[in-house]
């Protein structure tokens, strides 16, 4: 099988991924948002109206590996349409999405949220907006079996030493699915390069020099500042500060979009996969902002932060990208990591 770089992304090539992925894509939405509903699960109380995140340490995992598979999808259709529109633009149309189905939503639940909660919110928003926007234009330039990986091990890395630091109290297998998680996103992420001199392919000098890498890293930090910023909110505080960040991104890139580009909505050829993308990207939010409702805040990252095993697969299968043995025992040591950390 052949790399397909962004360059020899052919419109044929283009239409039938976009025909695949919308498939793929929507199963995996429509699944989500009503799993999503049916894990809030419905507490009629008298005299009070609503829905209410459930309360169960066992739930942590499954929730964070629910978000993991979700945003993995998002990124692999949004990192698609990148190709062939403006990645700003894609960023703006899916978290327009995001607010649209989060102002709906966040009424139904049965919630309260204090001022500060939505300050966390906002800070969360302006991080994960300014993450989002670098990872998808880390998609287009770059190969998604790394940008992908690395944006994710940034982004684990630093919720993990916050959580840590905090008082995360985590068991001796949790630590252990903590240690192999971190190699494992990195040997995801050392994807061959065709074009490199023979000898020089997977050392670290041709890898730092690969497109989107820089775009991975300052990304990745961005959705850090999004993971802490969500775990500082309340328990209580239901979908409230996802849709403060929500109004806090959109208005800052839309505001971007505006100054740069002069447009707001992506093109027409992209808004069906930028309604998929916006549609899973929230539902991987609410996913993992009831995952840390759960459990500690490192596991939930950590667990959230193995998203690139989706979009890796999904490049292999639909873009035909090379997946290396390494990269083979990158998402071996993945599960491995996994199984330790719901076990612990």
């Amino acid at each position: 099988m052949t790399v397909m770089s962004p360059g020899s992304f052919t419109s044929s090539a283009a239409n039938v991924a976009e025909k695949q992925l919308r498939a793929l894509a929507g199963v995996i939405a429509v699944v989500f948002l009503a799993g999503l509903v049916a894990a809030l699960g419905a507490e009629p109380t008298s005299g009070e109206f609503g829905i209410r995140f459930p309360h169960s340490s066992t739930l942590a995992a499954p929730l964070a590996l629910l978000a993991a598979i979700s945003w993995g999808a998002a990124d692999y259709v949004a990192g698609t349409a990148s190709r062939r529109s403006s990645a700003l633009r894609i960023v703006v149309g899916s978290h327009m999405v995001g607010l649209i189905a989060l102002t709906v939503f966040s009424p139904l639940i049965r919630s309260s949220a204090e001022v500060s909660d939505l300050l966390w919110g906002v800070g969360g928003g302006v991080g994960g907006g300014l993450g989002t926007l670098l990872l998808y234009r880390g998609l287009a330039v770059g190969r998604m079996a790394v940008v992908a990986p690395v944006t994710a091990a940034q982004a684990a890395a630093i919720p993990v030493l916050v959580g840590l630091i905090g008082g995360d109290v985590i068991s001796n297998l949790g630590l252990l699915g903590i240690g192999l998680a971190f190699p494992a996103v990195v040997l995801v992420a050392m994807a061959p390069d065709d074009g490199a001199p023979r000898g020089s392919q997977g050392s670290f000098g041709t890898w730092i020099q690969q497109p989107g890498l820089v775009h991975a890293i300052v990304g990745g930090v961005g959705f850090g500042m999004f993971y802490v910023c969500l775990d500082r909110t309340g328990g209580d505080t239901g979908v409230w500060p996802l849709l403060a960040a929500r109004v806090a991104s959109v208005v800052m890139l839309g505001a971007v979009a505006m100054a740069v580009e002069r447009r707001i909505l992506p093109s027409a050829e992209v808004r069906a996969a930028t309604l998929v993308a916006g549609a899973l990207d929230v539902a991987a939010a609410v996913l993992f902002l009831m995952a840390t409702r759960q459990g500690a805040l490192a596991v939930a990252s950590i667990l959230t932060s193995m998203y690139p095993a989706t979009t890796v697969l999904l490049a292999v299968f639909l873009l035909r990208e090379r997946c290396s043995t390494t990269q083979i025992l990158g998402m071996a040591l993945s599960g491995l990591a996994i199984g330790f950390l719901v076990m612990s």
